[in-house]
């Protein structure tokens, strides 16, 4: 039973894109508790997740997970292992457009990206949310952001309203926001425990490698946030900050209002600012602790 309602699920395959797709239909307030141990019988399928589905288990295979647009999804301990097979190029969890992932309270949530993808990503000009309870380890492929974008993309925007998210940048990604040069997009902390670190030449939040480190705002929690070498806390990658731009990357708009922040750049990057040859950018700090 879920909110009164029996859960179950109905499963339609479809092609799309020469692949093929498991749809778990969903009908007015019933919704699907979907294990990723048993979603999928054979390789290269796509499991779609639709508003209100419940996700948990441990994914079984090469399989790409497609949240809808506008969906809101709930996570309840569940591990996406990713891969470094060039034949499965995806994220670990694909927002097709605006999406929200629910952390159920008490949850350990790991998802890691497949290749050169993100752990979780969101396209430029969607809005992903995070929210909930419980925990998100979230780790990038080479050249991709734990939460973000991949290479040569810029990010959507990234909000995180609660929970205990640790995200953990590829080779030249941020750990929050863009890949290698990959902007890092608008990222808005509310509140919760976030906890990152970006790769190579990358912002722990912000910028990937040669990228800039967007806007960026917090507002309150307890962020902690390292760069990599030569990259920003905040900000941008090399030529970038720690929290900010990468590598060659300019710091972007930093406003910090409320919260405990604590940013440290890598080898010749900003705690906050710009990484390594980067620009500042426009650093505002109004409250909290920094």
């Amino acid at each position: 039973m879920k909110n009164g309602f029996h859960v179950f699920s109905r499963v339609f395959p479809k092609m799309v894109g020469g692949l093929s797709v498991i749809l778990f239909a969903t009908s007015g307030s019933f919704a699907s508790t979907i294990d990723l141990s048993k979603a999928v019988p054979k390789e290269g399928r796509v499991i779609s997740v639709l508003d209100g589905d419940v996700l948990t288990g441990t994914l079984g295979g090469n399989y790409k997970i497609s949240i809808a647009d506008g969906a809101t999804v709930t996570l309840n301990n569940v591990v996406i292992k990713g891969g470094n097979n060039e034949n499965y190029q995806w994220a670990g969890l694909t927002c097709e457009g605006d999406c929200k992932i629910v952390l159920d309270e008490g949850s350990e949530n790991k998802v890691k990206g497949f290749y050169r993808d993100p752990g979780i990503h969101i396209p430029e000009g969607k809005t992903l949310t995070i929210e909930g309870g419980g925990k998100l380890d979230v780790f990038g492929g080479d050249d991709a952001a734990g939460i973000g974008c991949s290479e040569n993309s810029s990010c959507g925007n990234i909000v995180i309203n609660g929970g205990t998210v640790t995200a953990t940048g590829g080779y030249r990604g941020a750990g929050i926001g863009g890949g290698n040069r990959g902007s890092g997009g608008t990222i808005t902390i509310n509140g919760g425990t976030v906890t990152v670190q970006g790769g190579y030449c990358a912002a722990g939040i912000g910028g990937g490698d040669w990228g800039s480190g967007g806007t960026i705002t917090i507002n309150g929690g307890t962020v902690t946030a390292t760069g990599g070498v030569y990259g920003a806390g905040i900000g941008g990658g090399s030529n970038g900050s720690n929290i900010g731009s990468g590598s060659n990357g300019a710091g972007g708009t930093i406003t910090i209002n409320g919260g405990t922040v604590t940013a440290t750049g890598g080898y010749q990057g900003a705690g906050i600012g710009g990484g390594y040859k980067g620009a500042g950018g426009t650093i505002t700090i109004i409250g909290g602790k920094v």
